[in-house]
Parts: C-alpha cells; sequence; structure tokens
C-alpha cells in the first residue's frame, strides 16, 4: 500500500484516526474491537458522531493524501484547529487491515456514502487517482451523522500489551491543560475490560508528589506556582531564566510538569494513600513517563512516548543523580500553538518535528524550568550519602513487599519467612554495592560523552 511506511504501529495509526473523528467535529468517538472470540479481534470499528462527509469529500479529500482542504483552511467548521493536517488517514486505516469499509453521512442528508476498499489494489499503482473507487449511496439509519470505519482482515493479532499502549497513548492524547472537554475517546475491547470506557489518565497522575506549572514568555520570564503533596509551596511571579538578556526563539509556552520520588521511602505514601502496589506505581510511570508537546490543545508525537528520551534527561540525572530527575521520574507536557510559535513546524511524516533553532531553544528552556522544580525538590529531600535508585534495572531485585506478605500469612517466625528476610538483607547489600559501582562508571561515561561533543564543537569551525 502507496505510504504504508508513514505509520510507525497500530496504536499511532487508531490516533490518527481518532483525530480525524477530531477533526471533523465530533464530541465523542468509539474505538471498538468486535468478533466471535474476544481474544482473537476479527474486525475494528472507529465511529463518531462529526459532520460526516458527502460524495465529493469522500472521493476527494479523504482518498488523496496532503489535501488541499485541510491545507487551505487552518480551522474546521466548528472552529477546531486540525489535526489532520497532512490526510494521511487512509494511510492509517490501511496499516490496521487489509480491507476497509467507510459509511459517512452530514446531518440532514437522507442518503449516506459507502465504499469498500480492498487495499491490496493499491500496491501495484503509483497514483492513488489511477484507481476508481466504487462507492454506493443509500440511506444509513444507524448513523445520524458521522463517520464510521469498520477494518477487517486484521493485519496484527493484538495482545494486551498493544491494548495497554493504545489506552496509554489516547489517554495522553488530549492535553492536561484541559483546553479541550468537548471530545470523549471511548475503547471498547471485550477481552480487557479494565481497557475499556472512556479513556482517562490513572488517578496516579493526577495526584504527583510534585506539581509546576506555568508560562514562560517572549522575554523568557517564568510565571508559575510549585505545589507538593497538592499543597501550594512556592511561587514564581515572573521569575527570569536563561542569561539575564536572552529571549526564547522558540517563542512562549506553557508547561506543566508532575515529578516523583521513585525510591520506596517517596512512593510508599502515594502507594497507602492510592491503594497501590510499589510494583504497580513504578509500571504506571513507566507507562506514561516523559515530556510531551501538545500543539493547540493535542499531542505531537512522538514526544514523550514510551522510550522517547528526547531532552536526554536520563544521561542529565546520571551526571547528577543526587539532584537532577531522571526521565521515568517526570510526566510533563509542553503547550504550544501554531499562531505564538510558528518555526517549531512538524516534519513530512507528522512525527517529530523540524530540528531547527526554535527546536533547540524549546529544549534549552524547558531544561531552565526543571531546574526549578529540582532546585526546590533537592532542598525537601532528606540527604542520603548513597545515590537515588531511580534507575530501573535495581527495582526488579527489591522483595520489601514479599517479605511483607510472607510475614502476614506465614508470620514472622515461619522458616519461609526467616530464609525470604535472609535473602532480601543479603540482596539488598550486594545491590547497593553493584549501584555504586554501576554509577561510577555511568559518571565516566557521561564525561566522556561530554568531552565527544566538546572536542566535535570546537572541531567542525576549525575543520572549515
Amino acid at each position: 500500500m502507496i505510504g504504508d511506511e508513514l505509520i510507525s504501529d497500530e496504536p499511532v495509526a487508531l490516533v490518527e484516526l481518532v483525530k480525524n473523528a477530531y477533526d471533523a467535529d465530533a464530541t465523542r468517538v468509539e474505538v471498538r474491537f468486535e468478533g466471535s472470540d474476544p481474544e482473537r479481534p476479527e474486525r475494528i470499528v472507529v465511529v463518531d458522531n462529526g459532520t460526516g462527509m458527502d460524495l465529493d469529500t469522500v472521493l476527494t479529500a479523504w482518498f488523496e493524501p496532503g489535501t488541499v482542504v485541510k491545507r487551505k483552511q487552518e480551522r474546521s467548521p466548528g472552529g477546531r484547529l486540525y489535526q489532520g493536517a497532512k490526510g494521511i488517514g487512509r494511510f492509517a486505516a490501511a496499516r490496521l487491515a487489509e480491507s476497509l469499509m467507510l459509511e459517512s453521512k452530514t446531518e440532514g442528508a437522507e442518503e449516506g456514502v459507502f465504499v469498500l476498499l480492498e487495499w491490496g489494489r493499491f500496491d501495484d499503482e503509483s497514483y492513488l487517482d489511477e484507481i476508481t473507487i466504487d462507492y454506493e449511496l443509500h440511506p444509513l439509519p444507524d448513523l445520524e451523522r458521522g463517520t464510521r470505519l469498520t477494518l477487517e482482515k486484521l493485519r496484527k493479532v493484538w495482545e494486551k500489551e498493544d491494548y495497554e499502549e493504545l489506552h496509554a497513548r489516547l489517554s495522553r492524547l488530549i492535553s492536561p491543560f484541559n483546553d479541550v472537554t468537548d471530545f470523549n475517546i471511548f475503547l471498547d475491547i471485550p477481552a480487557h475490560p479494565e481497557f475499556s470506557g472512556e479513556v482517562q489518565p490513572p488517578e496516579l497522575i493526577l495526584k504527583p508528589k510534585y506539581l509546576l506549572k506555568g508560562t514562560v514568555d517572549e522575554k523568557g520570564f517564568f510565571t508559575g506556582e510549585l505545589k507538593v503533596d497538592g499543597k501550594r509551596h512556592r511561587e514564581f511571579p515572573g521569575h527570569k531564566l536563561g542569561e539575564r538578556d536572552s529571549e526564547p526563539v522558540c517563542g512562549p509556552f506553557e508547561v506543566e510538569i508532575r515529578a516523583w520520588d521513585r525510591d520506596r521511602e517517596g512512593l510508599e505514601p502515594i502507594s497507602e494513600r492510592l491503594g497501590m502496589g510499589i510494583r504497580e506505581i513504578r509500571r504506571t510511570l513507566d507507562t506514561y513517563c516523559g515530556v510531551s508537546i501538545y500543539r493547540d490543545g493535542f499531542r505531537v508525537y512522538p514526544y514523550g512516548q514510551k522510550g522517547n528520551d528526547w531532552l536526554n534527561l536520563d544521561i542529565r540525572s546520571r551526571l547528577n543523580p543526587v539532584k537532577n530527575l531522571a526521565n521515568n521520574q517526570v510526566i510533563a507536557a509542553v503547550r504550544i500553538s501554531r499562531e505564538h510559535n510558528p518555526e517549531l513546524r512538524d516534519r513530512s511524516t507528522r512525527e517529530g518535528m523540524v530540528m531547527n533553532t526554535a527546536h533547540a531553544a524549546l529544549e534549552e528552556w524547558f531544561k531552565e524550568v526543571l531546574s526549578l522544580l529540582e532546585e526546590e525538590r533537592y532542598r525537601l529531600r532528606p540527604r542520603k550519602e548513597r545515590i537515588e535508585r531511580t534507575d530501573p534495572l535495581f527495582e526488579a531485585f527489591e522483595l520489601r513487599e514479599t517479605v511483607q506478605r510472607a510475614r502476614s500469612e506465614l508470620g514472622k517466625d515461619h522458616p519461609v519467612t526467616r530464609l525470604i528476610t535472609e535473602a532480601e538483607q543479603q540482596i539488598k547489600a550486594g545491590v547497593e554495592r553493584v549501584q555504586e559501582v554501576y554509577s561510577r562508571l555511568l559518571m565516566s561515561a557521561g564525561l566522556g560523552h561530554m568531552v565527544d561533543i566538546v572536542i566535535h564543537e570546537i572541531g567542525a569551525p576549525l575543520g572549515k
């Protein structure tokens, strides 16, 4: 299929189709996995209550990549800024399944548009306009208005991890600034009801240990406030970031940083308050961690996606692990807009932005804001001789929960409990010794990396 490679994976494809529903001024979109066997769904149905499409729109705007309609118009009839500006919704559908049934109807129309496509027909053609699209016009009584996409012959066998990833991505699609309140996303996954229903972020994400919110203006002044455990801790009524005369060439932006202490002492109060286990909390943070970017209320991929440490927070943390936050401790959002940040432009694939001066400035100024939180956190945290263990490499070796369970179920004097307790103490001591060596190696590697960068930056102009 032409353009199939533009979509990196299936969850991203479904996110693109949900964005199309938003562009159509829908207030509700449903993503349903259907079939006789819940564990092996036969089809995916995406249905919205948006404005729908007439025949001309289906045959032109929907089946022509980079549609002229969305390039000439910045906003939908309902006033929303278009998110599917590059017109790759049909490629998203092709990524998900071999067959597509499209049904769409505009409000007040007596008949709707019906199109059935087998994407295999596109593989041997050079241009989409060389293929004849077969369509029908007939009443759609169960669709008052909007669009329904039925995707069959799925290209992927969906597992629990895929549903979890889809839920996480959709929950992060809407900005945490809550400026999009008239668009609701619903999932229907019979095999996994825990991921079904209205998509919302978990309670843990809404109740961070540290919360810093504010705005960086065009002169480089930060205005905002820091909360700790939900209580106001410090206000910043116009704090100058960076050098005295420096200004963010990326333009002004809003920021919201949520952060957690990942060590046991930091997570135990949260565990008791929310009724979550320590490991469950860490897994949730691992799923949602990162710094996302939202343009006009919608997320820009792949920023903040799992494994996407675009700010190199992990390297930064390893150089100063006592003070600097690692990527897996932070869930943050940067809010920009097309109007005020015109130089922060998407790449042609719509996954990531152009790496230009404005992008580099956004990185630099976000870290300036993050440093404000880190400074306050450093003052609040009790001093420890050993380095805080934020690296997930060592979290799997903790046995405290196992020891506590053994004591409650078997008793503290039971031979098994004593053996587990002794093993826990030995493992803890061994891990701390390994951690010390590991931290020194990372510090050396980080310094070596910095030296390489300095040599490269100095050598580049000399070699011209």
